[in-house]
């Protein structure tokens, strides 16, 4: 490997020098894989050179290093959709740093002694008091969903899809996997689901059309509340056997039917 030791500009901070260094021996242990990094004109390489799975970064910035080391592998995404680095084998990358566990694991350790703290006090601030927690999810889930829409699956569903063969698209998997929850709650037509969280209403839909069960779900989101509203008078519309009963908390004492529910 190269020595990682190499010279910037003056006025660059001492921490983003000690930063670099600790990085680059992190990487240095790399067992799997080859890791070419590029800042400027020199070249450092890590890992196996023999490997077959090769990839290349280049570092924008010098200060990426103290950003990685204080943010751990979230910061390093968020540093990527910055411009602070850039690599045309992504996949590649993340797959070197899959195959090497440890190192990874060591890189967020080094975030959990050096970024925690303050990561605790900003949260600290944004806490998820009853006052909190309506800016919580207007920050994260009333993005527009427009914007969800270009990565979600059809039926805009957000957690995990269960995939049970290799030829399924997203929208069949997120189907699968809302079939499987419902028959292990062995639904019936006289049940009543609730759902705290309603997400988009998939699932909510999905109960009731093909289960025949009451579903009262609730959100907090404003966008999504709109969302699902829509989808449940469509599926009402178009003859589902019962509907979903959309709740939105105004506040912690007073909850808002929106009409659009099944039998009572």
């Amino acid at each position: 490997m190269t020595d990682p030791v190499f010279a910037l500009e003056p006025d660059v901070p001492r921490n983003v020098r000690l930063a670099r260094w600790l990085l680059f021996r992190l990487l240095s242990g790399l067992r799997e894989g080859s890791l070419t990094v590029r800042e400027g004109a020199q070249t450092f390489h890590f890992g196996d050179p023999a490997a077959a799975l090769r990839a290349e970064a280049r570092v924008c910035t010098p200060e990426v290093y103290w950003r990685l080391l204080t943010g751990g592998s979230l910061a390093a995404a968020e540093a990527w959709m910055d411009g602070d680095w850039e690599s045309h084998q992504l996949t590649a990358l993340l797959q070197i740093l899959a195959r090497n566990g440890e190192v990874l694991g060591r890189l967020e350790r080094g975030f959990r002694l050096l970024g925690k703290p303050v990561a605790r006090l900003r949260h600290w601030t944004r806490r998820n008091t009853r006052a909190q927690a309506r800016e919580n999810i207007a920050a994260h889930y009333d993005l527009g969903n427009e914007f969800y829409a270009h990565f979600l699956d059809d039926d805009l569903l957000y957690s995990s899809a269960l995939f049970t063969d290799d030829q399924q698209d997203l929208t069949q998997a997120q189907r699968a996997k809302m079939a499987r929850l419902c028959d292990q709650l062995a639904l019936t037509p006289g049940d009543h689901l609730l759902e705290i969280g309603t997400g988009w209403g998939a699932l909510a839909e999905y109960a009731a059309r093909h289960y025949g069960c009451r579903v009262t779900t609730t959100t907090l989101s404003r966008e999504q509340h709109r969302w699902a509203t829509e989808r449940m008078a469509r599926a009402r519309a178009a003859g589902s056997r019962r509907g979903a009963a959309l709740r939105l908390p105004r506040s912690a004492r007073r909850v808002r039917q929106t009409g659009v529910g099944g039998d009572d």
